[in-house]
Formats: structure tokens, sequence, C-alpha cells
């Protein structure tokens, strides 16, 4: 029984795999949403750079804070030469892995199991509110979803270690 049941669950996780990345399949990509609008970082960068954000009523620019990692990031790698496909791709990766990854963690320190959080880590991504607040495509807010998992998790970890007030203070 044990065996149908993860047999099952495994299919279900690589139906709901290939229908996410269908478009990859069939040359497309992801736009669109509140973040993901670009495909030319340099020009993000020419445009964003600043700090001050013009547009609107004026604010300060978040892009010199750690909010603007990401897109540093894959500046560096359309500098490298790297096709706009591929980090599109690594971009849309990044939105589904880091909450998997953060709640499988969390969910095998205390399962221990190793099918079973999986199975939970995806459950939790691809539920209606995950999926619903993820389809936004914007790396800077969806990231809540990984990092208050992984929060939790490095907390319960690190809960009985002289190291935690040094992670968290």
């Amino acid at each position: 029984m044990n065996k149908i049941i993860n047999t099952f669950l495994i299919s279900i996780i690589l139906i709901c795999l290939i229908i996410l990345y269908y478009p990859y399949l069939d040359n497309q990509i992801y736009l669109g949403g509140e973040g993901l609008f670009t495909l030319d970082y340099n020009y993000f960068f020419k445009k964003f750079f600043s700090y001050w954000f013009t547009d609107g009523f004026g604010h300060p620019n978040v892009l010199f804070t750690f909010i603007g990692l990401p897109q540093f990031i894959f500046l560096i790698l359309q500098y490298l030469g790297i096709n706009y496909e591929i980090i599109n791709l690594i971009y849309f990766s990044i939105l589904f892995l880091f909450p998997f990854l953060s709640f499988y963690l969390l969910a095998h320190h205390f399962l221990k199991d190793v099918i079973y959080s999986f199975s939970l880590a995806f459950f939790f991504v691809f539920n209606i509110f995950s999926l619903s607040y993820l389809s936004a495509f914007n790396i800077t807010n969806n990231s809540s979803l990984g990092a208050v998992t992984i929060l939790t998790y490095i907390l319960i970890k690190f809960d009985e270690s002289k190291y935690k007030y040094l992670i968290f203070g």
C-alpha cells in the first residue's frame, strides 16, 4: 500500500511539473505579472539605477538593497552571454524552488521521511493560495513564501544552540 501511495504522489508531481514547464518545451517563455516584465537587464539597470525612482510621485529606489540582488545576478548572466530564455527559466524556477526547498527542510526536520517531506513541500508550493500568490512572477515579493519557512526551520534547528542569537541578533 505504501508503494502505491508513493507511486501516486510521484506521478502527480511529475504531471504538475510537465504542465508548469510546458511553455519552455514549446519555445515560449513566461512574461507579465508584477515583476517579470523585462528580458534586457541592461536596460533595466539603466532605467532603475539611481537612488531616486522617478516614475509616479517618486520614491527611494529599493534596488540598492538586497531586493535588487536577483536582477543584478541576471545582469551578470546576460553579460556572460547566456540566452534570455535560460535566464527567464532560472527566474521562473527560483520562484518555485525557494519555497519548495525551504518547506522540504522544515518537513524533513520533523518527519525524517524523504517521500512525505517531498510531497508536503510540493503541495505547499502547488496549492491554490501559493499558485495565486506566485502568479505575480515577482521574485522580491514572492520570496516571502520561502523566507518564512526557512527562517522557521533555522529557528527550530538552532533552538538550543548558543549561535541562535548570532543568526537572529
